[in-house]
């Protein structure tokens, strides 16, 4: 019958079908780069393992176009499959602060590429990240990744003896009320999160104080009042206690990240909520099977992002990209294509999506 017939076709080769166009580079003609065209067809090209051909696309699409960052990430993400970590390195530390300062997306990649790379300095993105794309959840639950895989590999720099300028300082009075300042120099600064300038006048007032040290605001004056420092800490150790404190008051629920309280080691909840969340992943990955998610999707449920998810898949042997040439009739049908597939199999535009075996 029919279904047996379209699943015998679907066990063929992969590289039988028709699961890449052509038309990105019958447009080029051989020639060089073309700016949106050529980044597909590059991207297409790391998804088929077809890594050189990529980097020399990526090379001249950043040429061509030197302010689009997706570019140079995109670079740095071949150089590292190519395991030339450290042409990657030189070029992920030519992408600055300032050149990403407002696009939370390019920071964090550029922090997990820093950590990736052993290069350093992934922290400042990560924070600058958070702060700019505060109000997604998925800022968020990066941020706390990258806050802990920085101290699975580094945790000194995070200690704090005195205060100096990016540190939360927490106070409190004589009744026991406590109030937080974060001592950050910046453009801008939000009142509401206690972020004040080196040069605040209460900021002059904590700076080079320690832990039990007494401070005192508007000094002489009728509303003077004084405060015991409680605390000091690095601003990236506060901010990742906020995320995991607030994180329900802020986004609610997510598979992505979920918070409980263990009370007398008893762990039980823990594990459940585990078993449920890998049942999740499992019943993600059978309506992949079954109704052809597109990659985004199985991301979004999954808890991660479009690029996370591509890339894991790339460098994972155990998982798989899923082509299909747009034809809506062949939702029904499994075909799955390796990690090296040839060329001249391209035939008609294609998207991808994915999930493991």
């Amino acid at each position: 019958d029919a279904q047996s017939a379209m699943a015998e076709k679907a066990a063929k080769p992969v590289q039988e079908f028709p699961v890449f166009l052509d038309y990105e580079e019958d447009v080029r003609a051989g020639g060089q780069a073309i700016s949106f065209v050529s980044e597909i067809e590059a991207r297409v090209l790391v998804a088929a393992n077809e890594l050189e051909n990529a980097l020399e696309l990526f090379t001249q699409l950043t040429e061509i176009e030197p302010e689009k960052i997706s570019h140079k990430l995109w670079l740095v993400e071949t150089q590292r499959l190519l395991k030339n970590d450290d042409a990657a390195r030189v070029m992920i530390e030519q992408i600055t602060l300032e050149e990403v300062k407002n696009n939370a997306t390019a920071l964090i990649q550029v922090a997990r590429f820093r950590q990736q790379l052993h290069v350093g300095g992934d922290l400042p993105f990560a924070y600058r990240a958070r702060r700019v794309g505060f109000n997604n959840a998925e800022v968020h639950h990066a941020y706390v990744q990258l806050f802990m895989d920085h101290t699975r590999r580094e945790s000194g720099d995070l200690d704090v003896r005195s205060v100096t300028v990016d540190l939360a300082v927490h106070l409190k009075d004589s009744n026991g009320e406590k109030k937080t300042y974060l001592i950050v120099e910046q453009e801008e600064y939000d009142l509401q999160q206690g972020e004040i300038a080196p040069t605040n006048p209460r900021a002059v007032e904590m700076l080079g104080k320690s832990v039990g040290d007494t401070v005192v605001f508007n000094r002489g004056k009728a509303d003077e009042v004084q405060y015991e420092i409680a605390e000091i800490q690095s601003k990236y150790v506060y901010a990742f206690q906020q995320t995991i404190i607030r994180h329900s008051e802020w986004f609610g629920g997510s598979d992505a990240m979920m918070v409980m309280n263990v009370a007398d080691g008893d762990l039980s909840n823990f594990f459940r909520m585990l078993d449920l969340h890998q049942e999740r992943q499992q019943k993600t990955a059978e309506l992949y099977n079954e109704r052809r998610l597109p990659l985004a999707t199985v991301a979004r449920l999954r808890g991660g992002n479009f690029f996370e998810t591509w890339a894991g898949i790339v460098n994972n042997d155990d998982m798989h990209l899923h082509i299909t040439n747009g034809d809506p009739t062949q939702r029904c049908r499994r075909q799955w294509a390796p990690h090296s597939v040839r060329r001249s199999a391209r035939r008609g535009p294609s998207s991808a999506t994915a999930a493991s075996r």
